[in-house]
């Protein structure tokens, strides 16, 4: 037995008593504190998720709606450049540039459909075709069917237009345009915006 002496006692250190944590203690305290950590963890992953699907959605949503605007820029711009003018007519010119004739289809193609962006709708006619990929140019924030300086992203856009004259009340002339947009999400679901 070993012995210790201080000040003239004798204390014996097997009959001292230890207050300590058990096994069982342990696992529930640790168990606790990953509990703490984890909740607000999985909370910001969520959050995280959330938040890049709801940019892409409204990323495709403004990309679809920005086909409607361009539209309504060449056919406005037509109209000014043949106002007063009796002999073109500028809805005609407008239809005829985007396929309506029987020889030339692209965008009243509804199977495939034709491409255009801010940067060729003024100076050149449409693509036959869905632009592959919408790329995206990091230091002006717009997205272009050309990759020259600009990062290619999930989007893809792809135009169809539809006469509607058949059918309706003489004097109307209607084209329904639509601009669907698909894209791959985060979680790597094809999504698509019409």
């Amino acid at each position: 037995m070993k012995k210790l002496f201080k000040k003239n006692k004798i204390l014996f250190l097997e009959s001292k008593t230890v207050a300590s944590f058990t096994l069982v203690e342990t696992l529930i305290a640790l168990t606790v504190i990953i509990l703490a950590i984890l909740g607000p963890l999985s909370v910001a992953v969520y959050s995280y998720t959330y938040a890049t699907e709801t940019r892409d959605k409204i990323t495709s949503t403004y990309l679809a709606g920005e086909t409607v605007e361009l539209l309504r820029y060449k056919r406005d711009s037509l109209f000014i450049k043949h106002y007063n003018d009796p002999v073109n007519n500028s809805w005609t010119e407008f239809k005829d540039l985007f396929g309506n004739t029987s020889s030339y289809t692209k965008c009243y193609d509804l199977v495939n459909g034709c491409a255009f962006d801010i940067f060729t709708i003024e100076d050149s006619d449409p693509v036959s075709g869905a632009c592959i990929s919408l790329y995206r140019n990091a230091s002006t924030n717009l997205y272009s069917c050309t990759g020259t300086p600009a990062e290619k992203t999930s989007y893809l856009r792809k135009i169809t237009m539809e006469d509607l004259t058949d059918g309706h009340l003489s004097g109307e002339d209607d084209i329904r345009v639509t601009s669907t947009v698909s894209y791959r999400a985060s979680s790597g679901i094809s999504r698509t915006v019409s």
